[in-house]
């Protein structure tokens, strides 16, 4: 099968195996000034940016062509968990609420990584 294009997958953030590594790359390329907006937008998790709408708007503005928003960049996801008491992006997706799940998911391929720590 032909492989898809960034646009049609979704991340599926598994702790500890380069989750926010594949983010940051995803997002913002690599390099010296892709670390330097990467170090920037940490400040995402906080509410004073002005709520998810501002986020995006930032977000947009760093992107770089063709870049993808996932995992605990995108907004949406710093939604604390009832089932699990952490942000939707350390949950799996099977306990998400689903219009956040159907957001996020619908029609792309889901896609993680397991790193051997050994």
């Amino acid at each position: 099968p032909r492989p898809r294009p960034p646009e049609d997958l979704a991340l599926v953030h598994v702790p500890f195996n380069f989750g926010h590594t594949i983010e940051k790359v995803g997002l913002f390329g690599s390099g010296l000034a892709a670390m330097a907006i990467w170090e920037s937008v940490q400040g995402l998790e906080d509410e004073s940016l002005g709520g998810v709408a501002r986020q995006w708007a930032m977000l947009e503005t760093w992107k770089q062509p063709g870049g993808q928003v996932w995992g605990h960049l995108y907004p949406e996801l710093h939604e604390i968990s009832n089932v699990t008491g952490c942000p939707m992006y350390f949950t799996p997706g099977k306990h998400w609420p689903p219009a956040l799940a159907d957001t996020y998911f619908k029609g792309k391929q889901a896609f993680g990584m397991l790193r051997d720590p050994y």
